[in-house]
């Protein structure tokens, strides 16, 4: 999803903030709606900001959806299949901004957790209509009414696309949106580098040749050359081929092929280069950091963000995004 840092389509009613956005003209023929008016359940504007987030992008497939299977009519082919894969695509994402998973009818059928289907069910009637109607779209959603489309012909960029909305849920959940925003970035980027150098096949017709001209494009990339571009380290390399396997072995893993085998399977360069980091010298840090009085001139919070940096190693963004439900000093090992 993108980072959105504003507040469009946002509107705060109470303290509770909501989802408020007109159905474009040139959808208004096939998307009655009209005004979308959805309540996000949150009083934190970092939680609706990514709810919105899903929400929009959720409706924008839903509104590609609806004008392919308009052209596309009765016919047959690829246009069916790219409306039923952006159909599902916005019922993931529109699961996700509910704060559920989507799950197909077959799974929620075969899922042992019956609260969690009971939990689906409340929601679908809380974001009824005030007629008591349930909305289509959030049924489909939360119910599993999307059916995951025959993904013979997946392209490579479509199956990332459902691996960030769905497949990789878990990984996301507890980032902030900072955090979950460069985790995507990082992992389209491995799959742009791809797409660049074989071209966005369908991820079924992956060969092991194809991966192997991947690995050579980055061996190129780590030879010195003659340009000012510094040279690729093993390490960015190995970071790279490692997206593409996972994303690979978590897609097929997903619709339930696990032996298949996958072309980037051992593949990796050794790094025999180790980057020492000096410690500081006790000197330094007597003279230069322990300095009484040195940091008056900051508030509270940044004194103690410096302090907790220096007791903990902590990196600055975990300390940046921690929430005081996170922090447990009576805990046995205050952590």
């Amino acid at each position: 999803m993108r980072y959105v840092v504003d507040d469009t389509y946002l509107q705060q009613r109470g303290r509770v903030w909501w989802y408020f956005r007109r159905v474009p003209k040139k959808y208004a023929h096939l998307d009655t709606r009209g005004m979308i008016r959805q309540t996000l359940e949150t009083t934190s504007i970092d939680e609706a900001r990514f709810r919105r987030d899903a929400l929009a992008e959720a409706d924008e497939l839903y509104w590609s959806a609806l004008i392919l299977a308009d052209d596309a009519g009765g016919a047959e082919g690829e246009a069916q299949l790219d409306a039923a894969r952006r159909r599902h695509a916005s019922a993931c994402k529109r699961s996700l901004a509910s704060g559920f998973k989507y799950l197909t009818v077959d799974q929620l059928a075969k899922a042992d957790n019956i609260e969690d289907t009971f939990e689906r069910l409340l929601e679908v009637r809380d974001q009824s209509s005030k007629l008591g109607e349930p909305k289509p779209k959030v049924a489909e959603a939360l119910l599993g009414g999307a059916p995951e489309p025959n993904e013979t012909s997946i392209k490579v960029s479509e199956a990332f696309s459902l691996y960030v909305n769905e497949i990789a849920f878990d990984e996301q959940k507890n980032k902030s949106d900072r955090q979950r925003y460069s985790w995507e970035k990082t992992k389209r980027t491995s799959v742009n580098y791809f797409t660049d150098v074989v071209g966005d096949v369908s991820i079924g017709d992956i060969t092991r040749e194809m991966a192997l001209s991947y690995r050579s494009w980055w061996i190129e990339r780590m030879i010195p050359g003659d340009s000012e571009i510094k040279p690729a380290k093993a390490n960015t390399a190995n970071r790279h081929i490692g997206n593409m396997r996972k994303l690979y072995e978590d897609y097929y893993r997903h619709i339930g092929d696990e032996d298949r085998l996958n072309p980037f399977r051992k593949m990796f360069f050794k790094d025999e280069q180790q980057t020492r980091v000096p410690s500081f010298e006790d000197d330094f840090v007597r003279s230069k950091i322990l300095i009484p009085g040195l940091f008056d001139g900051l508030n509270d919070q940044l004194k103690i963000m410096i302090y907790v940096l220096i007791e903990t190693g902590a990196r600055l963004s975990e300390i940046c995004n921690l929430r005081p439900e996170q922090i447990r000093l009576n805990a046995e090992v205050p952590h």
